[in-house]
């Protein structure tokens, strides 16, 4: 929303209150972006294998779209 793009725009970063999840996350400011990025979440820090990770992602990307 447009919350996001202020911050963005803004560069300000999004505190998570994780400093491994903070670190992961710097890239993009604090946020959950790519398709790749939340991949990488679900398997590094939720314990998913890549492919209920890749399950989970298409999911999110058919919740998205509607």
């Amino acid at each position: 929303g447009s919350s996001y793009v202020d911050a963005v725009t803004h560069g300000r970063f999004k505190d998570n209150g994780h400093s491994a999840l903070n670190k992961f996350l710097a890239p993009t400011l604090g946020n959950l972006v790519y398709q790749e990025q939340i991949l990488n979440f679900l398997v590094d820090f939720c314990g998913y294998s890549a492919g209920r990770a890749d399950v989970i992602r298409r999911g999110i990307g058919k919740f998205v779209a509607c």
